[in-house]
């Protein structure tokens, strides 16, 4: 690839494609050719990105994907039951794309195109500097402490991507994520021509 290495982990987190609310293995998998349980690996993000960087070094990576979207901060585990941090520092990303991201992804590809940084682009979440303004949620190291303020920044978190405006910052130890507001929807035109796209839907059938 020229630009960056893309990566989901499909229609749906990879962990609950695998393990029931009792932690019990899945016999089958609804998104997966033939039913096949078992086709993507635990933490699906995180071991694709590992790949991607040992098959393309120096190449971005850039997650999407609802698995990303729903670790884009810090959050419960309920399959470890521990407090993990987000997504984009355990599979050392480069960008994290949350919500719809037809509109993110294009101006991904126009930035590294052009050389330009890609600090700030709407529905996504990076690793900024110590100053960048914005509104500070409690910390990884302040929800450790205190589980109750996860219930603080799950609430922000939902207002962010209600107002549509603002940058949400949250510390993990000595670095910073920072989450921009989510993407402008598209207009029906733009939803149209998406969804007039030839994206593999004769190749899967093939592949079936």
């Amino acid at each position: 690839p020229r630009l960056f290495c893309g990566i989901s982990a499909g229609c749906l987190d990879s962990m609950l494609a695998h393990y029931t609310a009792f932690r019990k293995k899945r016999r089958d998998d609804a998104y997966t050719p033939g039913g096949m349980a078992g086709a993507r690996p635990n933490r699906a993000c995180i071991v694709y990105a590992n790949l991607a960087r040992q098959a393309f070094p120096g190449l971005p990576v850039v997650l999407g994907g609802i698995e990303a979207s729903l670790r884009r901060a810090a959050h419960y585990d309920f399959w470890s039951d521990s407090l993990r941090r987000s997504l984009l520092f355990d599979a050392k990303a480069d960008l994290l794309l949350y919500g719809m991201g037809e509109r993110s992804l294009v101006e991904v590809a126009e930035r590294l195109d052009q050389g330009r940084d890609l600090a700030g682009i709407r529905g996504s979440a990076w690793i900024a500097s110590p100053d960048t303004p914005g509104d500070h949620l409690p910390s990884y190291e302040d929800i450790l402490a205190e589980p109750r303020r996860l219930l603080d920044a799950t609430l922000a978190l939902e207002q962010h991507v209600q107002r549509a405006e603002g940058v949400l910052l949250q510390a993990h130890g000595n670095r910073l994520l920072a989450i921009a507001p989510p993407a402008e929807p598209l207009s029906t035109a733009e939803l149209d021509a998406v969804h007039e796209l030839q994206i593999g839907r004769a190749s899967c059938r093939e592949r079936v």
